[in-house]
């Protein structure tokens, strides 16, 4: 959700997208994006997501692979997107799942942008696995947390926009709930990962975006989490600008 008052950013300082790579809900919010809903049509999604449609779209399946079902997030997909495949972007794009058995990152940029997008945000434990041309796919971040090298060849100027929440708490003692304690685990991975990228493979403008008390499947907090990233929204406008020579 925190992706989208920088894409309206990225809009108002008119900067011209030239394509989109994206793992876990960086696929989701680009995915979308690039398939041609506009920031104001993103923050219509997130408002549609009252109590009985979360349950819809995050259906419970107990005998599955993942607490979520697999069936439910590809049904919200297709109705979404207003799009099938990845040659009707209006904006080209690159997502990115991880192969669960071969331990590779797996790149799409055909097939079914449902398929692909629920698949780089299978989130292990969480969302069942995506079985596709004989592969167990699941969350992209798991390889590939900001795939931003995948558009070297497209780009002359790179952003890798992070919204991941790294606000540590080391005063807290208590022992966290079943889900919590999986999202946050996989959160300390993929931060790791950052980490040790960012080290070795510099981007042009790394920014990341700080969210207090917000977890996973807080879709009900995004008018709070926009007015948390206003300020930050304006720094990143700002650093962009002068990077850029924009003002």
């Amino acid at each position: 959700m925190a992706y989208i008052p920088f894409l309206r950013a990225l809009e108002e300082l008119n900067v011209d997208i030239a394509a989109i790579s994206g793992s876990s809900i960086g696929a989701g919010i680009g995915g979308l994006y690039a398939a041609g809903l506009s920031p104001s049509e993103l923050v219509g999604v997130l408002d549609s997501f009252r109590p009985g449609h979360l349950r819809e779209v995050f259906r419970i399946n107990w005998r599955g692979r993942g607490i979520i079902s697999a069936k439910s997030v590809h049904t919200f997909l297709t109705e979404t997107l207003p799009v099938t495949r990845f040659d009707q972007t209006r904006i080209p794009l690159k997502v990115v799942a991880t192969d669960y058995w071969r331990r590779e990152q797996v790149v799409f940029d055909s097939v079914s942008l449902a398929d692909a997008m629920q698949a780089s945000t299978a989130v292990p434990g969480v969302f069942e696995p995506v079985v596709l041309d004989g592969r167990v796919l699941v969350d992209g971040s798991i390889k590939n947390t900001l795939p931003y090298e995948l558009l070297r060849e497209e780009c002359d100027f790179i952003i890798a926009l992070d919204v991941s929440n790294r606000v540590r708490d080391p005063d807290r003692t208590d022992v966290p709930r079943n889900l919590v304690m999986v999202l946050n685990t996989f959160r300390i991975l993929t931060d790791s990962n950052t980490e040790y990228k960012l080290r070795y493979e510099p981007v042009d403008l790394y920014f990341r975006l700080k969210l207090p008390n917000v977890e996973m499947f807080d879709f009900y907090k995004y008018q709070e989490i926009f007015d948390a990233a206003e300020p930050e929204v304006e720094q990143f406008s700002a650093e962009l600008s002068e990077k850029l020579r924009l003002r």
